[in-house]
C-alpha cells in the first residue's frame, strides 16, 4: 500500500499519543506509516494496540497463549487498520471492530479477508 499522495493531511499525526506492538508478519511499510503518523512502538505488555496480519505467525500465537490475551486484557488487530486509518485521516472514522484478529482455532477452514 502506498501512502504518498493519497494520505489525508491532519495537524497532528493520526496515531499521536498511541503506542503499538507489531508482529513480524506486518509489512515494514505499515510500521513506517504508524511511525510517520506520530505513533510510538512499545512491547506487548504496555502497547495500546497490537497488530498482526497472520493469526498463525509464531509471535502472534505466543500472544494468544499469554495471560494478556487469556485474561482478556488485550486483543489483536489486523494491521490493515493502520492502513485504513492513514487513508481516512483518522482512527475515529474506521470501525476497529472489523479488524479484530482472532486465534486461528476460532476460524478453522476460513480465509479472513478484510473488506471495507
Amino acid at each position: 500500500m502506498r501512502y504518498a499522495g493519497n494520505m489525508k493531511r491532519s495537524r497532528h499525526g493520526v496515531f499521536t499519543q498511541y503506542t503499538a506492538w507489531f508482529s513480524r508478519s506486518v509489512p515494514e511499510e505499515t510500521v513506517r506509516a504508524w511511525l510517520q503518523q506520530e505513533g510510538a512502538l512499545a512491547d506487548q505488555s504496555c502497547a495500546k494496540f497490537l497488530f498482526s496480519v497472520e493469526a498463525d505467525c509464531p509471535d502472534t500465537i505466543e500472544f494468544f497463549q499469554s495471560s494478556l490475551y487469556l485474561d482478556e486484557r488485550l486483543s489483536m488487530f489486523h494491521a490493515d487498520f493502520v492502513d485504513a486509518s492513514v487513508q481516512h485521516g483518522g482512527m475515529s472514522v474506521v470501525p476497529i471492530g472489523m479488524y479484530v484478529l482472532p486465534p486461528t482455532e476460532l476460524h478453522p477452514g476460513k480465509c479472513w479477508k478484510w473488506i471495507l
